[in-house]
Order: C-alpha cells, then sequence, then structure tokens
C-alpha cells in the first residue's frame, strides 16, 4: 500500500505546478500588455504638450513681433516729422532774420533821405544812381514774408503734434514734403535777397562818408529823379501808341489794298469769263459748255459784290460799334423764348435776332428792336454805347441800327461779333 500512495501524490503536485506555470505566464503577458498600453501612451501625452506649447510660444513670438513692427513704424514716422520740424524751424529763423533785414533797411532809407549822410549820396550823381538801384534789386515783400511765416508756423505745430503722438504711424505724405520744401527754399532767397540788399546799402554808406555833403536833401533829388523817370515812361507808352497805331494804319491800307486786288482780280476773271461766253456764243458752242460759263460768271459777280460789301463793312465798323454794341459786345443775358435770359457768356445770336422778330424792316421791327435792346427795365447786361435808351425821338436811329443788322449780319457772324 505503500507503494501506490507515493505515485498518487506526485501526480498531483505536476498538475499543481502545471496550473500555476499557466497562471504565472498568464499575469506576465497581462503584465506586458499593461505595460505596452502605458508606454504607448506616453508619446502621445508628450506630443500633445509639445505642441500645445509650441502653439503658445508661436503665438508670443507673432504678438512680440506685431509689437516691434509698430514700433519701428511709429520711429519711422516720428523721424520723418522730427526732421520735418527742424527744417520748418531753420525757415522760420530765416524768415525772422529776412523780416529783421527789411525793417532795418525802412528805418535806414527814411532817415538817409533827411539826414546828412544822405545829403553827401546826393551831392554824387553816380551815388544817387546806385541807390536809386537798390530798389532794383529783387526781394519778397513784407506781406510774403508774413504770409510763408504764418504757413511754416502751421506746419511746425501739425509737425510737432504728429511727433509726440504715440499712435501715429504714418509719415507726412509727399504734398506736405514738397509744400516744406518750397517753403525752405523761399526763406534761404529771402534771406539771402534782404542780406544782399542791406550789405549794398551798407557799403553804399561807408562810400558815401567820404564824400562832401550837399545842399540837396536826398529826398529831394529821388523826387526829380522819380518825376524824370515818369515822364520818360509816359514818353515811352507815347511811342508805343503811335508805334501801334502806324502799325494799324499800314495793316488797314494793306487790307485794302487786298481787297481792292482781289476784286480787280475777280472783275478780271468775270471779264474773261464773259469773253469765254461770247465766243461760245459766237461758235455755237453746246449749251451745257454755256451753261458752265454762264455758272462762273455768276460765282466771279457774286464774290466780287460780296468784296465790295465787305469794304462797306470795314467803314461803317465804328459806327457798327457805337449803334449795335448792346448786341455785339460779350455779355451773359441771351435772347430766349420770353424775353432775356442767362446763358453762354458771349454776344447776341444772329438766330435768335430774327426770332424776336427785330430785323423787319417796318414799323413793327423796329418797335420790337428798341423794345428789345432800349428801356430802363431791359435785362441786357451789355454796355448800351450809341444804342438809344428809349423810342422818343429816335426812330431813325434805331431804323438805322436795323439797316447795318441786315445789311452786315453774316459778316458779323463770320468775324465773331455776333453769334450764329
Amino acid at each position: 500500500m505503500s507503494d501506490v500512495e507515493p505515485q498518487v501524490s506526485v501526480t498531483s503536485d505536476f498538475r499543481f505546478g502545471r496550473a500555476a506555470l499557466f497562471v504565472f505566464l498568464g499575469l506576465l503577458i497581462l503584465s506586458g500588455f499593461l505595460a505596452l498600453a502605458f508606454l504607448g501612451m506616453l508619446p502621445w501625452k508628450s506630443s500633445e504638450l509639445t505642441l500645445a506649447e509650441k502653439t503658445q510660444k508661436s503665438n508670443d513670438l507673432i504678438t512680440k513681433n506685431n509689437a516691434f513692427g509698430s514700433l519701428a513704424d511709429h520711429t519711422r514716422a516720428a523721424t520723418a516729422w522730427t526732421n520735418r520740424r527742424y527744417a520748418l524751424e531753420l525757415a522760420a529763423q530765416q524768415i525772422g532774420q529776412a523780416q529783421q533785414l527789411l525793417k532795418t533797411f525802412q528805418a535806414r532809407t527814411q532817415e538817409l533821405e533827411q539826414s546828412e549822410t544822405g545829403s553827401r549820396i546826393a551831392a554824387d550823381p553816380e551815388l544817387v544812381a546806385t541807390y536809386a538801384s537798390l530798389q532794383d534789386i529783387p526781394r519778397p515783400p513784407a506781406a510774403d514774408l508774413e504770409r510763408d511765416l504764418e504757413l511754416i508756423n502751421r506746419y511746425r505745430k501739425l509737425a510737432a503734434q504728429a511727433e509726440g503722438d504715440s499712435a501715429i504711424i504714418v509719415a507726412p505724405n509727399q504734398e506736405f514734403l514738397d509744400s516744406c520744401s518750397d517753403l525752405g527754399v523761399s526763406a534761404q532767397e529771402a534771406l539771402e535777397a534782404w542780406t544782399e540788399v542791406d550789405t549794398a546799402l551798407t557799403a553804399l554808406i561807408q562810400r558815401a562818408s567820404r564824400t562832401t555833403p550837399g545842399e540837396q536833401k536826398l529826398h529831394t533829388v529821388l523826387t526829380q529823379l522819380r518825376e524824370q523817370r515818369d515822364a520818360e515812361l509816359l514818353d515811352a507808352v507815347h511811342r508805343e501808341r503811335e508805334q501801334v497805331r502806324v502799325a494799324a494804319e499800314r495793316q488797314r491800307v494793306e487790307s485794302e489794298r487786298q481787297a481792292e486786288a482781289t476784286i480787280q482780280a475777280a472783275e478780271d476773271e468775270r471779264q474773261q469769263a464773259l469773253a469765254q461766253l461770247n465766243a461760245a456764243a459766237a461758235t455755237g458752242r453746246s449749251t451745257r459748255e454755256k451753261a458752265i460759263v454762264a455758272e462762273a460768271m455768276e460765282k466771279l459777280a457774286a464774290e466780287r459784290a460780296y468784296a465790295e460789301r465787305f469794304q462797306r463793312f470795314k467803314r461803317a465798323l465804328p459806327e457798327i460799334k457805337s449803334l449795335l454794341s448792346p448786341m455785339i459786345s460779350t455779355g451773359r443775358m441771351q435772347i430766349g423764348r420770353n424775353g432775356w435770359t442767362a446763358g453762354e457768356e458771349g454776344p447776341v445770336s444772329w438766330a435768335a435776332l430774327q426770332k424776336a422778330k427785330v430785323l423787319n424792316l417796318n414799323q413793327e421791327g423796329m418797335i420790337n428792336l428798341g423794345t428789345l435792346f432800349g428801356g430802363p427795365l431791359n435785362r441786357n447786361d451789355r454796355p448800351r454805347g450809341g444804342f438809344p435808351e428809349t423810342m422818343t425821338s429816335n426812330e431813325a436811329t434805331i431804323r438805322r441800327a436795323q439797316e447795318l443788322l441786315v445789311e452786315y449780319g453774316d459778316i458779323l457772324v463770320e468775324q465773331g461779333m455776333l453769334r450764329p
């Protein structure tokens, strides 16, 4: 019996050990899976945290860059405004110096015209001419300096405000820069001009100190010099007017000569055409040839008649300009359906005169013309000239104005003295 019992015990232990082994292996495998799962989660979590950190860092960098960009823009803009302000301050100083030189020049010249030093200048014709030439040196007057200084101060205030405003990130525009540059150039030129005048006057006074005073004050000599210059200027104006008159007379004579030549040429052509017509009739030429010759003769006759009428127009031009002044002068009022109305600037319209029935050479036409352009209540804004204000005792004058319109209306339109 003892031999059988140990065999049973070994078998039971073997089975128990195998089961324990399986349990151990299962736990080991489970532990491996859990470890792998845990290890697999760590990189993902780490990656998520790194992405968030990177995103935050990126946002912070962008914010810093924007802040740096705004600061840089403001710095550039502020620098541009500062440079303009410095330039404007320099221009203001130059204008101020020019104004002081102007005041000094005025005070010195006023004193010289009555002082002993001025009498020294008056005693020497060369010094007088030099003194008078000081007025010819180009320089800006006081009004121009005040205007420029006012504008400079306005620009300085604007530049200072922009320079001190931390929100300003825009530099001055090109128009502002150009205007500032122009003001700077004007200020420098003004200072240079008045410095030149002051230097020249100082040199003149030094030269005068070495001469003997004259009996006349400088003011008296300058007055005589101005009167002489005015007389010379007036004489020059008269000479120029006489030259214009002579040139106009020559042009008138030449125009008449050319007109006469045109008339003579037209007459020669007419005579030639008439000779051709007679020759055609004598030789029995065709009716068509005769018609062509006759048409040419009619055209030549019309041209001759127009040339003769244009000559009469030129002779009547002074009378036309006087009597027809309220029609041919420039004005804003034009003839409308119901009388005068504001329209295009210029003379009166020829077509409007026809529609107004003022060209009929009868009693009705004369009344229409006198009523439209005469009377105290008419709205025509052109000078009346020689046209009568009322019709009473002026019928002959109004009728003459009618005749001039009818006779020369087309020529007035051609010459631009009437609108079409």
